[in-house]
């Protein structure tokens, strides 16, 4: 994570980072685990939708099981 809280990809000179592009450009689904960590559903039908987990770790571990049941039917008819 950079100082500003937000995840970056590293390439080498003259290479590209695919994670970042896709990021930005919103093309790549992506399941994040973890507190405060945002997960991303891009799909033609539906667009996008994201599901965020709670920031408080102490919450995220109290409520996990909740965390994993919104993860599993954001990606359930993908």
């Amino acid at each position: 994570m950079a100082g500003n809280f937000e995840n970056v990809g590293y390439a080498r000179q003259d290479k590209a980072g695919f994670y970042n592009i896709l990021m930005m450009e919103e093309k790549q689904s992506i399941l994040a685990c973890g507190a405060g960590s945002i997960s991303k559903r891009v799909s033609a039908e539906r667009g996008i939708e994201r599901c965020e987990n709670v920031k408080d770790v102490a919450l995220y571990i109290e409520k996990i099981d909740e965390m994993i049941e919104r993860k599993r039917k954001l990606f359930m008819d993908f």
